[in-house]
């Protein structure tokens, strides 16, 4: 008879990785026509609290995706719920803020 060892698999998925999931998910509708664009945000918006997205929002500039700004700037302008956009809206300001941040720094250690 063979022996079967049964192995857990954990969650291994960080934050940043579902950030990361998260804004290149948007970037398949960035420049999308306007009624795709409000019926995948609406749709979004359908499956998750106002304060939930309010924290994703809050915490999205910091991904490292190259669009991140881009999916920022959609959710800023299209989001149904006022307040998850207003959340956009700041996040991609702090975006904006971390990456003058960053060419200020190459420039001084050039």
């Amino acid at each position: 008879m063979l022996g079967v060892t049964l192995v857990s698999v954990e969650n291994t998925t960080s934050e940043q990785d579902l950030q990361w999931l998260f804004v290149d998910t948007l970037a398949c509708i960035v420049g999308a026509d306007e009624s795709e664009v409000r019926a995948h945000l609406a749709a979004m918006d359908a499956r998750g609290s106002r304060e939930g997205q309010e924290r994703i929002m809050a915490q999205l500039w910091r991904c490292d995706h190259p669009q991140t700004l881009d999916a920022l700037d959609l959710l800023a302008g299209h989001h149904p719920d006022e307040a998850v956009a207003r959340e956009a809206r700041k996040a991609a300001m702090r975006t904006r803020t971390r990456a003058l941040g960053t060419r200020r720094a190459s420039l001084v250690s050039a």
